[in-house]
C-alpha cells in the first residue's frame, strides 16, 4: 500500500487531534451535569465501549475505531466512542450530556477539555467516513492482489452489491444527514470537508494504484473516479424512497457498466 494512503487513512481531520496528551480537568466546565453541551439541550454522539453504558458499536465499527484512534487521548477516544455508538440508536438531538457521561465514566470536567461544542459533530462525521473507509479498505486489498482487469472487475461488483444493497438504506440516510447538518453549521462543514478530502484523496491513491497496474484505463481521471464513487453510493438514496424504483439488480448492472466500459476498458480503447 502507498504510504501517503497509509497516512491519509490512518490520520483524519478530526477536532480531536492525534498526540493529544493533555489533562483532563477543564476550570471552566458547567457546575451541573445537566446543563447541555454547545449551550443546547441535548448532544450528540455515540458509542459506549463493550464494557461501558447499554449502547452497542455497530457491526465493523470497532477495527475502524481501533484504526483511526490509535494515537488519540485515551478519555478524547472513549468519549467520541461513546457517542458513536449512542448514534446507533438515537438521533443526534435525542442523546444528552448526563448520558455521554454516565456510559463513558468520563467526568464532566474531562469532557468539557477535550470538546467545546463538537462532540456530536464528531462523532456523526466518523459515522459517515466510517462506510467509506470501508469500501477504501476493499479495494486498496483487492486492488494490491489483483493481476487481470476481470480480477478487479468481480471485486467492484462485489463491493458494488454489498455497498448499493437495500440493507444499507439506512446507512446511507445516516450520510445524507451528516451532509445535510453542514449546510447551517459552517465549524461542522469545515470539519466534514477535511474529512471528504481525505476520503477522497484515498480512493484516489488506489485508483493511481489500480492504474499503474495496467487495471484502470491511463486516462482516467483519478479524482473524478474518487467522487463519482461517493455519489453514487449516497445517491441510491433516492431510489430508496421511490415505491416504485428499479431494483438492486438493475441498478448494479447499470454500475457495472459504466465501470467496465468507462474505467476498465482495454487499454487499446484509450
Amino acid at each position: 500500500m502507498a504510504p501517503s494512503l497509509l497516512a491519509r487513512r490512518r490520520y483524519s481531520g478530526f477536532s480531536c487531534s492525534p498526540g493529544d496528551s493533555s489533562r483532563h480537568s477543564h476550570p471552566h466546565a458547567p457546575h451541573e451535569s445537566t446543563v447541555p453541551l454547545g449551550g443546547k439541550s441535548r448532544i450528540g454522539i455515540g458509542a459506549a465501549p463493550p464494557s461501558v453504558g447499554p449502547y452497542p458499536r455497530p457491526v465493523g465499527l470497532e477495527r475502524y475505531l481501533l484504526r483511526v484512534f490509535t494515537t488519540f487521548h485515551p478519555t478524547k477516544r472513549l468519549l467520541i466512542e461513546t457517542v458513536v455508538g449512542m448514534l446507533g440508536t438515537k438521533k443526534p438531538n435525542e442523546i444528552l450530556a448526563d448520558e455521554v457521561l454516565e456510559s463513558s465514566g468520563v467526568s464532566k470536567g474531562s469532557m468539557y477539555h477535550h470538546f467545546d461544542k463538537e462532540l456530536v459533530e464528531t462523532a456523526q462525521i466518523f459515522r459517515y467516513s466510517k462506510w467509506i473507509d470501508a469500501s477504501i479498505e476493499f479495494l486498496t486489498a483487492h486492488v494490491a492482489k489483483a493481476h487481470t482487469q476481470e480480477e478487479l472487475q468481480r471485486a467492484i461488483r462485489t463491493l458494488t452489491e454489498q455497498r448499493q444493497s437495500d440493507e444499507r438504506r439506512e446507512a446511507r440516510a445516516e450520510c445524507a444527514q451528516a451532509l445535510a447538518a453542514c449546510l447551517q453549521n459552517p465549524r461542522m462543514a469545515k470539519q466534514m470537508g477535511r474529512e471528504t478530502e481525505r476520503l477522497t484523496d484515498a480512493i484516489a491513491d488506489v485508483t493511481e494504484v489500480a492504474k499503474n497496474k495496467g487495471l484502470f484505463r491511463a486516462n482516467v481521471n483519478s479524482k473524478v473516479l474518487a467522487t463519482f464513487i461517493q455519489a453514487y453510493t449516497l445517491g441510491k438514496l433516492v431510489n430508496d424512497y421511490n415505491p416504485s424504483g428499479v431494483n438492486e439488480s438493475e441498478w448494479n448492472d447499470f454500475i457495472m457498466n459504466i465501470v467496465d466500459h468507462t474505467f476498465t476498458a482495454r487499454r487499446a480503447q484509450d
